[in-house]
């Protein structure tokens, strides 16, 4: 049985350590197509990030996990994945 690929969105300051726990727990049974930590340089416009998160994860997921902690709410990134994601599945 093929296996889901998913991407997880999540602040990766603060909910590293969750996502982490996920797919430590659960990686066996995904293909990770999450963003980590230096994937992205840091030298990119917001929006050269956000065509990279969709272009190149979003769009291969066929599933999506938003970790939602406490300061979610003001990531625009973790925002952005979201509506990307509903947008691509309709």
């Amino acid at each position: 049985m093929p296996k889901h690929k998913v991407f997880i969105s999540y602040h990766h300051k603060n909910d590293f350590s969750y996502k982490d726990s996920l797919t430590n727990y659960f990686g066996n049974n995904f293909v990770n197509y999450s963003v980590d930590t230096g994937d992205i340089h840091d030298n990119k416009t917001d929006e050269q990030i956000r065509q990279i998160i969709r272009d190149e994860y979003i769009r291969n997921a066929s599933v999506t996990i938003v970790l939602i902690g406490r300061d979610t709410w003001g990531r625009k990134h973790v925002v952005r994945n979201f509506f990307e994601f509903k947008r691509n599945s309709i």
